[in-house]
């Protein structure tokens, strides 16, 4: 679905290929945010809704950025 998009993942820090570990952690992380109860994952979109540069905490936390392609 992100090819389709023309998403891209890179890392924050050195625009490049996101490291396997960093792509696990980010979706780990998604899904104990969803699986909360919903509440950790409204906090989590309500968090990057306050943020001028739209990234969510999980994307903080793993230094990873969604750009277009």
């Amino acid at each position: 679905g992100m090819r389709m998009a023309g998403v891209r993942v890179i890392d924050a820090t050195t625009g490049g290929r996101v490291s396997f570990i960093a792509a696990a952690v980010h979706a780990f992380l998604f899904y104990v945010a969803l699986g909360a109860a919903a509440l950790l994952w409204v906090a989590d979109v309500l968090f990057g809704l306050v943020r001028p540069d739209r990234r969510l905490a999980r994307d903080l936390i793993t230094n990873v950025v969604f750009v277009r392609s």
